[in-house]
């Protein structure tokens, strides 16, 4: 079984959310940002970066800022929206190197 640590850092950071961060329905919101991330790893895995990029900037990202609130964490391993948002622009970043 393969996975790309990229991926596998966007599905940790999905999950560290906590369900207060969500402005609402978490449980739907999460597994729709999850199923999200699994087209970004299908669009790595077909080697398709571009897609991939797009689906980042243009999907996912937005998507982060217009369903999350800016909430505090309570544990060291929850991250906040600008984390994650930060954490996308980094993959992002190292995907676009990629392509080069």
């Amino acid at each position: 079984m393969e996975f790309n640590p990229l991926t596998k850092l966007l599905h940790d950071a999905v999950d560290s959310i906590p369900d207060y961060g969500f402005i609402n329905n978490p449980e739907q919101r999460r597994k729709a940002l999850h199923n999200k991330i699994d087209a970004v790893e299908n669009m790595l895995t077909a080697g398709s970066f571009k897609g991939a990029l797009e689906k980042l900037k243009h999907d996912i990202k937005p998507t982060i800022e217009k369903w999350l609130k800016d909430y505090t964490t309570e544990t060291p391993l929850q991250l906040t929206k600008q984390q994650i948002l930060h954490l996308i622009d980094q993959i992002f970043w190292r995907i676009n190197l990629q392509t080069k």
